[in-house]
């Protein structure tokens, strides 16, 4: 399950997700550097045990990516993202490109698994990925004109298939439904500006067609997104995206409660 949280040391909202069993649940918060003071070249996570009541100190991270880690099967976390910048906080470089990293202990530290090879002229930022219970992995990442791409990998993320585009919309979110359904999560900010979904009943190999979770409006100005998705015991969704209510100035952390047909 996820939600919105206020990012305790520094007023930011960031991203809350839980992983793990129930009796041991860890949320995390993760955001980037935001303020001219933060130099540290790199974005940061903190961890709650007893959801969100306390935080561990603030954790730093190479990768950049607005969804964070997710769980993988053998209780590791993975996390896809491209670097923040080029110095770590060892001082050591890590160049361009799309990168797996994986933490064996619960997210106090994370190490790199491989790198993803994705042709730079995409420019790609914005990866998540997600390990499907039969073991394969599918990834995403955006790209510098918002579209979608999507790869995978079926050795634990080692090595990854070739990336392809599966649409215009970015960046995306992935979650696998109780009945083994892959759901891609994204939004558009043209050509019908919307919070969008894809659907996979093959682990990601092949997609179904575009659906609206938010109804199209070419009226808004493309200040909206970053949607994700999750589902509730009953099987309905809930999807979580800011964006303008009506004609409001500002933008409004908003939800859609929804379900398949």
């Amino acid at each position: 399950m996820s939600n919105y949280v206020k990012n305790p040391h520094d007023g930011w909202v960031c991203w809350q997700r839980e992983v793990g069993e129930a009796e041991t649940k860890r949320v995390f918060g993760v955001w980037d550097a935001s303020t001219e003071a933060d130099r540290t070249g790199c974005s940061s996570y903190i961890i709650s045990d007893d959801y969100g009541e306390t935080w561990s100190g603030r954790h730093l991270m190479p990768l950049t990516a607005p969804h964070g880690p997710s769980l993988m099967k053998d209780g590791s976390l993975m996390y896809l993202g491209i670097p923040k910048a080029p110095v770590f906080a060892t001082g050591s470089d890590l160049p361009d490109g799309v990168y797996c990293y994986v933490s064996a202990d619960r997210g106090e530290s994370f190490s790199m698994r491989s790198k993803i090879e994705i042709d730079p002229a995409f420019r790609p930022c914005e990866a998540y990925g997600i390990e499907l219970s039969d073991g394969r992995i599918v990834g995403t990442v955006r790209t510098g004109d918002l579209h979608t791409l999507v790869f995978g990998s079926a050795d634990g993320g080692y090595t990854w298939t070739p990336a392809v585009c599966l649409t215009y919309g970015a960046p995306a979110q992935l979650i696998e439904t109780a009945d083994g359904r892959v759901i891609c999560t994204y939004s558009k900010r043209r050509d019908g500006t919307g919070q969008c979904i894809r659907v996979s009943s093959d682990g990601g190999v092949t997609w179904g067609g575009e659906m609206y979770i938010s109804s199209p409006d070419d009226d808004r100005d493309g200040d909206l997104g970053y949607p994700a998705t999750a589902q509730y015991p009953d099987g309905s969704f809930i999807t979580v995206y800011y964006q303008r209510w009506g004609r409001d100035r500002k933008t409004s952390l908003m939800r859609t409660l929804w379900r398949f047909e």
